[in-house]
């Protein structure tokens, strides 16, 4: 108990590199530390509120979800924050009504949290209003909801996560084509085998994975053509997802075993043994 009350005095009273440290050390303490930090919660200071929110991130006790729902509404908006990703780590449904009333917080970050928290806890009631947070006017709310939509995988998503692979934001884009492989729709198949062109690598390189997951015939031909890419790592994803559809594609990756990037070389190698074993 001496510990955690000098770490709590540090959460109190030191400086921000020390208070954020403190906070770590008391989550990573756990349960013995639970019921100082859940009192912190309502500490007339902020930045104490703060870092006790962040400890009960890591601890993830479902007896903190009523006084962090309470701090949804804290004034100080890295609070709210703090809140939001600490009930996203406890994954306890009671949250789900509240963070989506936070979807609207003024601060984008807030509602970036927010968005990803939904995710975590999985729950179906999210999706219409992360469906609607695919529009927010920030970009990093976009692809939190979107990230956040992949992992609950509902279908009514399929169709506002393809609008999403136009985004004039590449990170955004990805975000979109990871979701939809998530989903697995073969709706998706075709926006995304266009994907693959995309100007941006990474895109490139997302919509050959999201491309693995949904496990159709149809984007090999396309898929082949993306192991000749400029990036490697979209050579890679080419050739790991050629692996999983298992397209006939050994010549061009027998090609690929003296490619120049050595994660290359172990994806195509991969892929052959996998074909040459079917």
């Amino acid at each position: 108990m001496e510990q955690i009350n000098r770490l709590l005095d540090v959460v109190k009273n030191g400086n921000l590199a020390d208070k954020s440290s403190a906070a770590g050390a008391l989550g990573k303490i756990g349960k013995p530390a639970f019921e100082p930090l859940l009192t912190s919660l309502s500490d007339k200071a902020s930045n104490v509120r703060r870092s006790a929110a962040d400890a009960l991130d890591k601890i993830g006790d479902a007896r903190a979800v009523e006084p962090l729902l309470t701090s949804l509404s804290d004034k100080n908006p890295s609070i709210r924050r703090s809140a939001a990703d600490a009930l996203g780590e406890i994954r306890d449904v009671r949250a789900i009504e509240p963070l989506i009333d936070l979807l609207s917080d003024e601060y984008s970050w807030v509602r970036y949290s927010v968005a990803e928290a939904l995710g975590k806890i999985g729950d179906a009631r999210a999706v219409e209003p992360l469906i609607a947070s695919l529009s927010d006017k920030a970009s990093n709310v976009r692809r939190s909801a979107a990230d956040a939509l992949g992992q609950i995988r509902d279908a009514r998503a399929v169709e506002p996560l393809i609008d999403l692979l136009s985004d004039k934001y590449h990170d955004v884009r990805s975000s979109a084509a990871n979701a939809l492989g998530e989903t697995r729709d073969a709706r998706a198949v075709e926006p995304l085998i266009t994907l693959l062109s995309d100007e941006d690598s990474d895109v490139r390189s997302s919509a050959a994975n999201a491309l693995g997951e949904t496990r159709d015939a149809r984007a090999v031909e396309t898929l082949i053509t993306s192991l000749s890419d400029e990036n490697p790592e979209v050579r890679r994803s080419a050739a790991y997802t050629l692996g999983k559809i298992g397209g006939p594609a050994v010549e061009p990756l027998l090609a690929l075993l003296s490619d120049k990037n050595p994660n290359v070389r172990r994806s195509a190698a991969r892929t052959l043994d996998i074909i040459r074993k079917r």
